[in-house]
């Protein structure tokens, strides 16, 4: 009996026809997430309809939740129609060499996914179909940089849990005086109250029911905000900035400067647990 459901997705937005540095085919993604699948938790599966015979193939009779969702979902999504706008201008574009042959510049859809996952996650907090209190949103290609191995069994479940009681994210040293992730660096700053010296990943976060519902509000409104002022990076600026203006709800833990989370899963793993202390009560009572 597991204590956590595991949220993933997968979509075809068209990476691999990109002609730059940043393509990536489908079969290529398809290859990662038959191994996160294989995984013996239970999960919430955000996919294509045409790809749902692939992920049952794969899990076999292990809990499984299926929600369709297609590139034309993506288009409905509330930014849909700011994202396009703000990655089509060249003042954004030209804020770094890299900005303009990357993935969230050159597909429609790409910002529109990974804006996505958030809202993903608290929707299956929501259906909760294998009533469980906690819940860890995993990248679908995740095992191109971790081996998913390393989520197995119950060593890590019984280390994870006690980081999801509130929302949790991992995090990386940045440092760069122009952008992050493509959103002005002197307006992150702004909105996070103080110089961002750390960046949350986006490949693996969660926590409790009750906290992911309550921050679902506030990253709506930060991802509201921050383009309809004409600010953009990716899902990565939005968690930053929850971390910052929210410490008291949002945990984090540092990564190595290359922001590769696979030495931390396999810490993790090794890690016997938080260590409970012994406490010895002494009581005198009086008739």
């Amino acid at each position: 009996m597991h204590d956590l459901t595991i949220v993933t997705g997968l979509i075809d937005i068209g990476r691999g026809d990109l002609d730059t540095g940043f393509q990536r085919s489908f079969d290529h993604y398809l290859e990662s997430f038959a191994k996160l699948l294989a995984l013996d938790y239970p999960m919430v599966i955000y996919v294509d309809p045409e790809n749902e015979e692939f992920v049952r193939s794969h899990r076999g009779d292990k809990p499984t939740h299926i929600i369709h969702k297609t590139k034309e979902d993506l288009e409905r999504f509330a930014f849909f129609d700011q994202i396009q706008t703000i990655r089509n201008k060249e003042e954004w574009k030209s804020q770094a060499e890299w900005l303009s042959r990357s993935t969230q510049a050159n597909l429609e859809h790409y910002n529109p996914i990974v804006m996505s996952k958030f809202f993903w996650l608290n929707d299956a907090t929501i259906f909760n179909p294998f009533d469980t209190d906690q819940f860890l949103w995993i990248d679908a290609g995740i095992a191109n940089t971790v081996r998913p191995d390393l989520f197995e069994g119950p060593k890590f479940e019984k280390n994870i849990l006690p980081k999801l009681n509130k929302m949790f994210f991992l995090c990386y040293p940045y440092e760069n005086e122009y952008e992050v992730h493509g959103f002005t660096r002197q307006k992150i700053d702004e909105y996070a109250g103080e110089p961002v010296l750390r960046v949350a990943r986006g490949g693996m976060f969660g926590g409790s029911k009750a906290y992911i519902n309550q921050m679902n509000t506030v990253y709506y409104h930060l991802l509201s905000q921050t383009l309809t002022e004409g600010y953009m990076g990716t899902e990565e600026s939005i968690f930053t900035l929850m971390t910052y203006n929210h410490p008291t709800i949002c945990k984090y833990e540092m990564i190595g400067e290359n922001g590769l989370i696979s030495p931390w899963v396999e810490s993790l793993r090794e890690n016997e647990g938080e260590k409970q202390e012994r406490m010895a009560f002494y009581t005198l009572t009086f008739n």
